[in-house]
């Protein structure tokens, strides 16, 4: 079972507790009583998510959050404190990001772009800011012309910027912005041009000319 990932576990026995669920190799973890649905037994499949609770201590939730292990999500600051900020990311106990993870200062009811990420040296889930770091080149040419999925980013000087595929980062230039964007957003888009710093150009309608003018 992977934290901060949906995860595919098998109910193993009752307790007064909740159901414990688990995984292939027989690892455990708790899917607390509110959870539970009355047609449940043992050997039932369940889909959770996993996270730590208060307590620090692994547990499934039914909820699905905001953002997965990975993604990226613009999510609200609910509270700042000494060690850093906490945002609101669907479930009961809000997520952390660490000052070390903060591009700048960050204001309580405000949205910002994160990404969930894992750190292995504490074992816990944080928010990060630093998305690009998530983000590689791409050299991949025969994607030119290609539908892809986008997650629509914030506004830049020369247009929109967009997340491609959940790994690269894209630019659809102001010329080129054909609808509405809203930050947050995931929808289809086409790549146009592979550039050699391995980003990408992308437009919102299907490509019918090799040649791209981003003038």
């Amino acid at each position: 079972m992977q934290l901060g990932k949906i995860n595919h576990l098998t109910i193993q026995r009752f307790a007064p507790p909740g159901a414990y669920l688990v995984d292939a190799q027989e690892n455990e973890i708790l899917l607390p009583n509110k959870y539970l649905e009355p047609d449940w037994k043992e050997g039932t499949e369940v889909e959770v998510f996993v996270m730590k609770d208060s307590s620090d201590r692994m547990v499934a939730v039914k909820e699905t959050p905001y953002i997965l292990l990975g993604d990226f999500a613009f999510l609200e600051v609910v509270e700042i404190n000494p060690y850093g900020a906490f945002v609101d990311w669907g479930l009961d106990k809000d997520l952390f990001v660490p000052f070390a993870e903060q591009r700048h200062a960050l204001q309580i009811g405000e949205k910002y772009l994160f990404t969930l990420m894992y750190d292995y040296d504490t074992d816990r889930l944080f928010a990060s800011m630093k998305v690009k770091k998530m983000l590689v080149p791409c050299q991949d040419k025969s994607l030119e012309g290609q539908e892809v999925s986008i997650f629509i980013g914030d506004d830049s000087k020369l247009g929109r910027n967009v997340i491609v595929e959940n790994r690269y980062e894209g630019l659809i230039y102001k010329n080129h912005v054909t609808k509405m964007l809203t930050e947050g957003e995931t929808m289809t888009g086409f790549v146009a041009s592979v550039r050699e710093d391995g980003k990408l150009d992308i437009t919102l309608e299907i490509i019918n000319d090799s040649r791209y003018d981003a003038a």
